[in-house]
């Protein structure tokens, strides 16, 4: 017989307990404090049930098998189970809440909570099944702990869903809150942006953190409530969200309606005003935060905070088209919004292909046509029958862009002249017969398989309406069907015989209302044919090459995107993508180095609704170890379409970008934009840039390091450098030098300073450099402060591993009589950015669990008409220990690589060495040795006069050439020496000129 819930709930038996449940909706119309108030009187209580369905029981240790009921107390170690239909939610002491659905057997492991204090510990094991956890005062200190058999959860200060298949795999998501870690296998990733979640399969690490989709929220949150995922997805409100609105959108949509319900004013409120009710709730007692925090339902989305809940009436509002309802409409649409072009496009049309494909947006009227016709001679891949396809994109936004782009390049203001021929918008698309066909405004029309599987698939095949007969490319479509592109080669472009590039995408654009206000991702990048990121077609240099490494497009999302946000001093979003080449060694090696920086921002006037990227790209070349350094410069953009922006995909995690550079009118709040090119300089002022232009295109799901979001502080670092800069002019060659940073200042050893803000997520950084040949003095500033008005920033700080400062656009650099520089461009990336493994460095880097390091590269036009150049400059910074702290007794031994440039002759290249130290503290001093740098082995000795600094110096195996170090030790880990670094010099004693110079960086063994 099942207990009496009327009775409990209001009468004799419990009257300090008194919940009126809608549903499983949980709504809480009375105070629950003194629930809690109650279970913690008596020992081993963690919390209670605040409500049940059916067919759910609870084991305590050492006791039998009970049936829960509302209001029971809960212990520690006991085994919740719920059958098909049963379902359960717990609230512990600390405000914490649990939903627990069908099927599933969890363990209350720990719970340790000490409100004095306002900390504890909670672990839960997770055998089976699918749950909901809304974090209390306890995950606001530290991470809440799930066990399964596969992997270990974390949920740090947010709300989260776990679903446990059979088979053990796991599936978690992260609807709000700080952060989210799945460790498997010695693995573990992090995601802190709301709406993405982490798979891992039985046996395997974990996959990077991916966005969710609105069905996947809609069906997971359907376990807690009853009702079948399709009527969730619709909601109580007026249609629910519309296609393509974020999950977050959906799942604030359900939440919110339901605080309300519950007594809390949140309708029309944005998600981060609900979460931060929810949140000041918590903080006042458990008695509000359940109303506001989850037991009420759970205002489970946390959707970007500009979102309020999408209903068919608000889709054309966002900026993007209203969806369509079947493919008959789709089709009648992309037809309608191309007409003129299908009779150009047939008026021009030269070979049956062509024909062909015109006939097939033609026939996209009648969504039942399915003729019978082959495929177009020589695509790879064939097209899957309509039944297995996903939707189509609901709007035409998109654009074809194809080499040569533009002429009239201005090396002044960048600005180039778009080849309207070249660079058409698309004025249709559609979907059917399992391909999809494009047309181009210029009345050129493109039929490729349709294979929505969010992968790489290749195509080819002719084109008898554009200017081009052929092609060979690769095909991506989302996996939503939200964005496509084609990214190939073709020959014969406006008659050139040659090979030329090309990228031909579209899709529903993203609303500004659908880009998330909180969290980071990294979004896998591409181009065109697998080019270097940012190289342009006269670079010779592609992702194929060995010795590459490419970053993922990190971005780190803020609720600063509008003008209105930004005036008030909201954190802008900001973002970076770096790529870094040492390909071979010695006199055949070529280096590259480039960084570009972004922000998000509203296209348009205040109100447009339009977002997009807005940023710069910095950079230096080398194409040959007897050539000085190119330099280079763009802007950087999502790429302009007829609906806005090139911006797509539920969270517009689907970029296109160009070097179109975006303007911000700090009075209007007007983003104007212009079309760009890249400059590419030599050292003697010449620039060229007609054919400089690149194409960049990223994706969700990129792959990262363990340590992605690891930590993510407000620091203050000090460090070192050393390399080759490059010095000359209209009247002179390029003469290499050596320079190394200026060594101790006021505030400790090395002439690097390096400052990350985290609640900004900017750098600022300065270089105090020295040439060690002619004594000139140059002091270099890099980034921000995070300036909320800048349309183009200057840094981005992602963690504490992953940042990048381009040149201060306040702080220009400085010579040793203190002019300041006619102009600079700097860039200063660190290695975690990529995997520096990737390089040609003939070593194994340094781990540098508590150090820095990286690169950068400089330009300088200096007031006497000179200028100068440095290129991928290696740099080391680390936190400094008190003097007071480090060791006066013991040994210990370090191990690492040196890394630094080498001028040899006229050439220069960039060399690396395993580097090892012992060390006496007792003595304050000890040995180095150096292995095979450029083909050379060092040893000698180390002295530190303070036991801090560090300065030393030894000979090569053969004596003839000596090397200078200075350094440092560094903490990290509660451990005042976990590393060393430095800077170091090498110089011939006799014989052909040679000179080098760089950075060191040790890990304590």
């Amino acid at each position: 017989m099942r207990p009496d819930r009327s009775r409990r709930c209001g009468g004799q038996a419990a009257p300090r307990l008194c919940l009126a449940l809608v549903g499983l909706g949980l709504a809480v119309a009375a105070p629950a404090a003194a629930a809690l108030a109650a279970a913690a009187e008596s020992a081993g209580r963690i919390g209670v049930t605040a409500a049940v369905n059916p067919d759910a029981s609870g084991t305590p240790p050492a006791a039998a098998t009970r049936v829960l009921y509302v209001g029971i107390d809960m212990q520690a170690d006991e085994k919740v189970t719920t059958a098909a239909d049963g379902r359960a939610q717990l609230l512990f002491l600390d405000g914490s809440a649990m939903s627990i659905g069908p099927d599933s057997e969890v363990v209350l492991d720990r719970f340790v909570y000490d409100p004095a204090a306002d900390s504890g510990e909670l672990a839960v094991t997770v055998s089976r099944g699918v749950l909901r956890f809304v974090g209390g005062r306890i995950s606001k200190r530290q991470a809440v702990r799930f066990d399964t058999a596969t992997a270990t959860i974390g949920i740090r200060g947010g709300i989260a869903t776990i679903a446990v298949g059979p088979g053990g795999d796991v599936q978690s998501g992260l609807l709000f809150g700080d952060e989210l870690t799945v460790t498997s296998e010695g693995v573990t990733r992090r995601t802190d942006m709301p709406g993405t979640g982490i798979d891992v399969a039985a046996g395997e690490p974990p996959q990077p953190p991916r966005v969710l989709t609105g069905s996947e929220v809609a069906a997971t949150l359907s376990a807690f409530n009853g009702r079948p995922p399709a009527e969730q997805e619709r909601g109580a409100d007026a249609g629910g969200p519309a296609p393509g609105a974020s999950a977050t959108a959906a799942a604030l949509g359900e939440g919110a309606r339901r605080a309300d319900a519950a007594g809390d004013t949140v309708a029309g409120a944005t998600a981060t005003d609900a979460n931060r009710q929810a949140e000041a709730k918590a903080d006042a007692g458990p008695d509000a935060a359940l109303v506001a925090s989850g037991v009420s339902g759970s205002v489970s989305g946390a959707a970007p905070a500009n979102v309020a809940p999408v209903t068919p009436d608000s889709r054309q509002a966002g900026g993007s088209a209203g969806a369509a309802d079947s493919p008959a409409e789709r089709g009648q649409a992309a037809q309608s919004a191309g007409a003129d072009s299908v009779a150009s496009g047939a008026a021009e049309d030269r070979a049956g292909g062509g024909r062909q494909a015109i006939a097939d947006l033609d026939r996209i009227q009648d969504a039942d046509a399915r003729p019978d016709e082959e495929e177009p001679a020589g695509e790879v891949a064939a097209p899957l029958p309509d039944s297995d396809l996903p939707p189509a994109p609901s709007a035409v936004s998109g654009r074809l862009l194809r080499d040569p782009a533009f002429d009239g390049f201005d090396p002044q203001t960048l600005a180039v002249a778009f080849l309207g021929t070249n660079t058409p918008p698309v004025a249709g698309f559609a979907v059917a017969d399992g391909r999809l066909t494009a047309r181009t405004a210029g009345g050129e029309v493109f039929a490729f398989p349709y294979r929505a599987t969010g992968a790489d698939y290749a195509v080819s095949g002719d084109t008898a309406t554009g200017p081009f007969p052929a092609f060979a490319a690769s095909m991506f479509v989302a996996a939503d069907g939200s964005f496509w592109q084609v990214a190939g080669a073709t020959p014969g472009v406006l008659g050139d015989p040659g090979v030329h590039e090309f990228i031909l995408f579209g899709g529903t654009p993203t609303s500004l209302q659908q880009i998330p206000t909180a969290g980071t991702v990294a979004l896998e990048v591409g181009g065109l044919l697998e080019p270097l990121p940012f190289l342009g077609g006269t670079v010779p240099l592609d992702t194929g090459t060995g010795g590459v490494a490419v970053s993922p497009f990190y971005l780190r999302y803020g609720p600063g995107i509008g003008f209105a946000q930004r005036q008030a001093g909201a954190t802008p979003p900001v973002g970076y993508q770096t790529s870094l080449v040492i390909a071979g060694q010695g006199l055949q090696q070529r280096s590259f180095m480039v960084g570009a920086v972004a922000t998000l921002v509203e296209e348009g006037q205040p109100g447009s609704g339009l977002p997009a990227v807005s940023g710069r790209v910095r950079g230096s070349y080398q194409q040959e170890a007897s050539q000085p350094p190119l330099a280079l410069r763009a802007s950087l953009a999502s790429v302009a379409t007829q609906a806005g922006s090139a911006i797509y995909g539920e969270g517009g995690q689907y970029l296109v970008l160009n070097p179109s550079a975006l303007a911000l009118d700090a009075q209007t709040g007007a983003v104007t934009r212009q079309t760009a090119g890249m400059l590419v300089r030599q050292l003697d002022g010449a620039a060229t840039g007609s054919d400089e232009y690149f194409v960049l295109s990223t994706r969700p799901g990129a792959q990262v390091a363990a340590d992605f979001l690891a930590e993510r502080a407000t620091r203050s670092l000090k460090g070192f450098t050393g390399g080759i800069g490059f010095a000359g002019g209209a009247s002179q060659a390029g003469q290499p030098f050596v320079f190394v940073d200026a060594g101790a200042g006021a505030d400790g050893p090395g002439g690097v300073r390096i400052d990350t803000d985290s609640a900004a997520g900017s750098v600022t950084a300065s270089a105090l450099l020295v040439n060690v040949q002619g004594g000139a003095a140059r002091l270099l500033s890099f980034g921000d402060g995070g300036n909320a008005l800048a349309a183009q920033p200057a840094s981005a700080y992602i963690d504490d591993r992953r940042y990048i400062a381009l040149e201060s656009p306040d702080l220009p650099a400085l010579t040793s009589d203190g002019q300041a520089a006619k102009s600079q461009d700097l860039v200063l990336v660190t290695a975690a950015s990529i995997d520096p493994n990737l390089l040609d460095l003939g070593v194994q880097t340094c781990k540098c669990e508590y150090l820095d390091w990286g690169f950068w590269s400089g330009a300088l036009a200096l007031p006497d008409n000179s200028e100068e150049r440095y290129h991928m400059a290696s740099w080391v910074a680390g936190e400094l220990p008190d003097l007071a702290a480090i060791p006066v007794s013991g040994t210990a031994g370090y191990a690492g690589h040196l890394i630094g440039s080498v001028i040899a002759d006229s050439a220069s290249y960039i060399a690396a060495g395993q580097m090892t130290t012992s060390w006496d503290f007792a003595a304050r001093a000890g040995q180095f040795q150096v292995e095979n740098f450029d083909a050379a082995s060092y040893a000698g000795q180390l002295l530190s006069a303070d036991g801090r600094a560090i300065v030393g110096g030894g000979l090569s195996a053969d004596q003839s050439r000596a090397m200078a170090l200075s350094g440092s030790f560094f903490a990290g880990g509660g451990d005042p020496v976990a590393a060393m670094g430095g800077r170091f010099l090498v110089q011939n004693q006799e014989g052909a000129v040679y000179a080098a110079g760089g950075s060191w960086a040790l890990d304590r063994q």
